[in-house]
Order: C-alpha cells, then sequence, then structure tokens
C-alpha cells in the first residue's frame, strides 16, 4: 500500500475513534434525566386499588383468584381433527410433481458474459 494513502486511511480511523469517544462521553452525562417527584405512598395505593377496581369491573366479571380457561386454539387432548384432510377439496389437490431439467438445453446460455 502506498505510504500516502496508508497515513490518509491511519488518520481517518483515529478521527472516528476520537469522535466516537467524545460522543460517548457527552451522550452519557447528558442522558441523564431530572428526578421523578415523589408520591405519598397513601395517594399512590389509593389510585391504584381504584385503578385495580374499575378495570377489573370494565373488562370482565373474573375475580383475581379465577383463572381463563385455555383457548381453543391449544386443545386439552392430543388427537389431530382430520376433517380437513377428509374433505373433497383437499382430495383434489395435485400431488408435487419435480421438475426435470433438460441439461444439454435448458441450463442456459454458456457464456453468460457473452453477448449474443
Amino acid at each position: 500500500m502506498d505510504p500516502k494513502k496508508k497515513k490518509i486511511y491511519i488518520a481517518i480511523i483515529v478521527v472516528c475513534v476520537i469522535l466516537t469517544a467524545i460522543v460517548l462521553v457527552f451522550g452519557l452525562k447528558g442522558s441523564s434525566s431530572p428526578a421523578a417527584p415523589q408520591v405519598p405512598k397513601s395517594s399512590l395505593q389509593a389510585s391504584l386499588d381504584q385503578a385495580d377496581q374499575t378495570a377489573a369491573t370494565r373488562t370482565s366479571p373474573l375475580k383475581q383468584s379465577e383463572v381463563l380457561p385455555p383457548p381453543p386454539v391449544f386443545p386439552l387432548n392430543n388427537t389431530f381433527n382430520t376433517a380437513v384432510l377428509d374433505s373433497d377439496k383437499f382430495k383434489e389437490l395435485q400431488p408435487y410433481q419435480p421438475a426435470t431439467i433438460d441439461p444439454a438445453t435448458e441450463l442456459g446460455r454458456p457464456d453468460p458474459f457473452k453477448t449474443y
């Protein structure tokens, strides 16, 4: 490599490393956010309790101790429903036919870089 180009590459790398360090140092100093105001525990707990009560009455009649049933996507048994496989539409589907290629005529140009 030419010594002049080598010096230019080294200078670019050094400048990038220095700029990265500057961005990280000043970025970490400036990222501290002001402290959140402290809310007294009694008012915070009261607002949380009120939110829980309103959410429980609005969304569902379930109590916190009750467990929701599993969704119907995950059945409780190990059987597989074969109704789709037995349907007429499924039986009409065509089976897989592998592609057949004749290497003598269907492999493309012998020299793809040559203009024809």
